[in-house]
């Protein structure tokens, strides 16, 4: 059956209306054979065939520490976050910073990086160009606004289900060097 659908090109008409969806809301599709693709990112045994990015494909591929961390962040956590980015920016100038974009830690130090004029990537679990949570629109544009980016392994068919922020964390860690968590209950 997988055989004659290829030959068929029955996935034609979806993978033209995924290009169509991309080219609208000024997504980047990148495959992972693609020299844009994040290298690091290629060396773990499961990484997604095709990122969907929106800003600058290139901040990918810079060198990058990724932060994670609760989303109920407290205020030693905020000042943690301002602090470790403040003195990494002051230490490694073109350094990236990566986060998942969501409540608490991430969406911290994400503005901490803006804050440092460091390049800041947020990976979602959502389909793109969706922001979630819906209150980080601003801040999402303002990453991308400032030679960021927003990445996705989602497609947009991809129905959502809440299941999507451990794989997504698989991204984050791929595409840095290394994970800072700055602050976590021990659960």
């Amino acid at each position: 059956d997988i055989a004659r659908n290829i030959v068929a090109k029955c996935g034609m008409r979806e993978a033209e209306r995924e290009i169509q969806y991309c080219e609208h809301h000024d997504i980047t599709p990148v495959a992972a054979d693609s020299d844009t693709y994040p290298r690091s990112l290629r060396c773990t045994n499961d990484f997604p065939a095709v990122l969907y990015v929106m800003g600058n494909v290139e901040a990918l591929n810079r060198r990058s520490i990724a932060f994670v961390g609760t989303r109920k962040a407290s205020p030693y956590g905020q000042r943690m976050c301002n602090m470790l980015v403040r003195e990494l920016a002051e230490i490694v100038p073109d350094v990236s910073i990566v986060s998942g974009l969501a409540f608490g830690i991430d969406s911290e130090i994400h503005r901490a990086a803006l804050v440092e004029n460091l390049v800041t990537v947020g990976v979602l679990a959502n389909t793109l160009p969706s922001v979630s949570p819906a209150s980080h629109r601003a801040l999402a544009a303002d990453i991308i606004s400032r030679g960021g980016a927003l990445v996705s392994e989602l497609n947009s068919q991809t129905k959502q289900n809440g299941n999507f922020y451990i794989p997504r964390n698989r991204i984050i860690a791929g595409i840095a060097a290394g994970t800072v968590v700055v602050e976590t209950p021990e659960s």
